[in-house]
């Protein structure tokens, strides 16, 4: 295993915790529009995950930026 390897691995250890965390953590009321950019989030979004505060575009950005 190389060190790229670890680092992928890292990462995913690192995703699967916060995905734990936040399941165990009661959801606060979906949000009708995005708390960073305002865009309306679709209703099977909010309907699909409980408590969804950002739309998909902001939801990404914010997962991409912060294993960073």
């Amino acid at each position: 295993m190389d060190d790229a390897d670890r680092v992928v691995r890292l990462q995913e250890q690192q995703e699967q915790q916060r995905l734990q965390h936040r399941q165990q953590r009661p959801a606060a009321p979906s949000r009708s529009h995005c708390a960073e950019c305002g865009d309306q989030i679709p209703a099977p979004r909010r309907q699909a995950i409980q408590g969804v505060q950002l739309c998909i575009s902001c939801q990404e950005w914010s997962e991409r930026h912060a294993s960073k």
